[in-house]
């Protein structure tokens, strides 16, 4: 978006940067989470506690992890083999995840971009300590992007930048209940996952959480013949950042999923997840609403095929797409207005489809 494109309310000498700012304050609310801003004096500077709009908040809630299976929201089940590594690219395309709507002669207001198009790629890798335990790490960039970023809200002449680090993840993964490497792989696992994301990525591009983002899991499937059912728990816990009444901290995290096989050894997998984050901390009630306690809900539904031609089913790649789940009259804010996304993933089982080795 354009600085002609931005509202007039956003002059640019400093009085008149103070009064737009405490205007714009009172007529904008969050296209993707309906909430009206309330007049502050605090504005997004390298992650200040306090700023009312800070770039300190991550605008992709897809953390997919290492490993390969049908589904990019849930981890997989099977830990890399002692001694080998698994490694994978996983890139999405996001419409328009963070939106403000502005007052205007529209009644219904008009969407400012704050951020339009996103590209993000992440790098997944794991290694295998042991037949049951991996160590794992995660590289997300902002490949492209742009919007209006913070310059649009608060009126100064700061641009969205192009492309950035995100926040890079370290941890491990702990099979508990191990599903056979060989085989059709039927039966039941469950999988722990502890993850540490490094706030390294850009204060003001919406690539990073304001802290370290402490991230458990844990990941529970059921295969039998050619469906898979998959559950996963997961928190996000963090210090909170503000952007107008939207605050972001710690979540709850949940998804589920369920694939068939429609053609034999791996050659095509047709899946279907859901994924959603409950942010525990407290929303400011929306003005003119009826809503006391509003929530902050990013929710998303993908959905995906994969195949697996090559290297006995351990190289997949992954064509996948989804967009919203609204849990209020709009999506919550970083939820995007549609995803579409790539991805190809090398991921040794230690044994192949058929079992004959």
């Amino acid at each position: 978006m354009t600085r002609e494109s931005a509202p007039q309310l956003l002059a640019t000498s400093s009085h008149g940067a103070r009064r737009a700012r405490h205007a714009l304050a009172c007529s904008i609310a969050l296209a993707t989470g309906s909430l009206l801003l309330a007049p502050r004096s605090a504005h997004a500077a390298d992650c200040d506690a306090r700023a009312t709009y800070s770039g300190c908040i991550n605008a992709d809630n897809l953390w997919p992890h290492a490993g390969a299976g049908p589904f990019l929201s849930l981890g997989s089940p099977i830990t890399a083999p002692t001694g080998k590594a698994s490694f994978g690219l996983v890139a999405s395309y996001l419409s328009r995840p963070i939106g403000l709507r502005v007052a205007s002669a529209d009644p219904n207001g008009t969407i400012l971009a704050v951020l339009d198009n996103v590209v993000n790629a992440t790098f997944t890798g794991a290694y295998g300590i042991s037949d049951r335990v991996e160590l794992t790490f995660a590289a997300p960039l902002t490949l492209y992007q742009d919007g209006g970023g913070l310059g649009a809200i608060v009126g100064d002449d700061n641009e969205l930048r192009r492309s950035s680090m995100r926040d890079v993840r370290f941890g491990f993964t702990a099979a508990i209940l191990k599903r056979p490497r060989v085989g059709n792989q039927d039966g039941v696992a469950l999988t722990g996952r502890m993850q540490l994301a490094l706030p390294v990525g850009d204060a003001d591009a919406f690539a990073s959480a304001r802290t370290v983002t402490w991230f458990p899991s844990a990941v529970g499937t059921f295969k039998k013949g050619r469906f898979q059912l998959g559950l996963e728990a997961s928190a996000r816990v963090r210090g909170e950042s503000q952007l107008a009444n939207a605050f972001i901290g710690t979540q709850i995290g949940g998804a589920l999923g369920t694939s068939v096989d429609i053609l034999n050894n791996g050659l095509l997998t047709a899946s279907a997840e859901a994924f959603a984050l409950y942010t525990v901390t407290k929303q400011e009630p929306i003005a003119g609403s009826t809503e006391t306690n509003p929530t902050h809900i990013p929710a998303e539904w993908m959905l995906s095929a994969t195949s697996a031609p090559l290297l006995g089913g351990d190289m997949s790649f992954t064509l996948s797409g989804g967009g919203p789940i609204p849990f209020s009259s709009e999506a919550a804010v970083t939820t995007p207005r549609f995803r579409f996304g790539l991805s190809a993933r090398y991921a040794p089982t230690g044994g192949d489809i058929d079992g004959d080795r």
